[in-house]
C-alpha cells in the first residue's frame, strides 16, 4: 500500500500518540510502527482511523507487556443512564501546567484516548462512538465521569496548596 499521508495529518497521528503515552519517543515509535505495519496492508478505506488503531493496540500491548491492563466495565450502561452533560464544561475550569499535569497522570488509556478525540481532535461524541465501537450514550457518560474526576482532582490539589500554611 503506497501511504499518502499529509504532514498534518502525520503530526495528528503523532500527537494522538503523545496523547495515549505522554512521552514524545515512545510516541514516535507508535506513530513510525503504525506507518510500518500501513505499508503491508492492501487497502484501508480509513487511513487515519486504522493507523490510529494500530497506535492504540500497539500502546496498549507495550502496557500489558508492563503492567497488567485494567479495562473499566461500562457494558451495562444504557443510552438511558446517560446524563445530559455540557460539552463545555472543561472550558470553564482554568487549570495550570501543574495541575493538568496531576489530572492527567491519574486517567486511564480510555479517558486519554476520549479526551484527545473529544477535544483536540474535534470529534462529536457520534464520530467517536461510530470508531470505538461504543454506543453515543457510553461515550457522553465516559466524558460526564473524566468532568467529575478533572473536578475532584482540582479541588483535591487546590485544598493540598491551601492546606501547606502559605503565608501572605
Amino acid at each position: 500500500m503506497e501511504l499518502n499521508f499529509s504532514k498534518d495529518q502525520l503530526n495528528r497521528l503523532y500527537q494522538y500518540a503523545v496523547a495515549l503515552c505522554g512521552n514524545r519517543d515512545d510516541a514516535f515509535d507508535l506513530t513510525h510502527a503504525a506507518l510500518e505495519r500501513m505499508i503491508t496492508i492492501n487497502q484501508v478505506n480509513n487511513p487515519m482511523g486504522y493507523a490510529r488503531t494500530c497506535i492504540r493496540n500497539m500502546y496498549i500491548d507495550k502496557i500489558r507487556k508492563d503492567t497488567r491492563y485494567i479495562h473499566e466495565d461500562i457494558d451495562g450502561l444504557n443510552e438511558s443512564d446517560v446524563i445530559d452533560i455540557s460539552e463545555s464544561g472543561f472550558e470553564d475550569i482554568q487549570i495550570t501546567k501543574y495541575s493538568f499535569q496531576q489530572c492527567w497522570s491519574i486517567m486511564n488509556i480510555e479517558e486519554r484516548e476520549l479526551l484527545f478525540l473529544f477535544f483536540i481532535e474535534g470529534y462529536t461524541a457520534q464520530e467517536i462512538a461510530d470508531e470505538t465501537d461504543s454506543s453515543r450514550g457510553v461515550i457522553l457518560s465516559r466524558v460526564h465521569r473524566i468532568k467529575k474526576k478533572v473536578r475532584n482532582e482540582m479541588s483535591d490539589t487546590q485544598h493540598d496548596d491551601n492546606a501547606g500554611g502559605l503565608e501572605s
